[in-house]
Formats: structure tokens, C-alpha cells, sequence
């Protein structure tokens, strides 16, 4: 599997390129894909209130 790099002097294209490079990465349970026409990367959101004390309440 070939890696998705920006290497050491990063800029929009390179970054972009790299992303684009991502099939299939699967991050826990959840599988990350770019492509050159869907920059999306998950088709799922959560939603998590994180309260003053820093602690998840949801």
C-alpha cells in the first residue's frame, strides 16, 4: 500500500494530493476515502457537547 505523503515542505497541492491518495483508511471502525472528485472523507457526523469542565456530556 502505497502511503499518502506531503513531505517536509507541505503546500495546498501537495496536501491536497495526499488526501486524495487515501482509499479505504480504515480509522477504528470508520473508513476514510478521498478522491480526486470527493473530498468528503467520512459519510457520517457525530455530534458531542463537551462541557465547561472539559468532561463529554453527550
Amino acid at each position: 500500500m502505497k502511503k499518502a505523503v506531503a513531505g517536509l515542505s507541505p503546500s495546498r497541492d501537495k496536501v491536497q494530493t495526499a488526501l486524495e491518495g487515501i482509499k479505504k483508511l480504515d480509522i477504528g471502525g470508520l473508513e476514510v476515502s478521498y478522491s480526486t472528485d470527493d473530498h468528503t472523507g467520512l459519510d457520517f457526523a457525530n455530534l458531542s457537547i463537551i462541557g465547561s469542565d472539559g468532561k463529554f456530556k453527550r
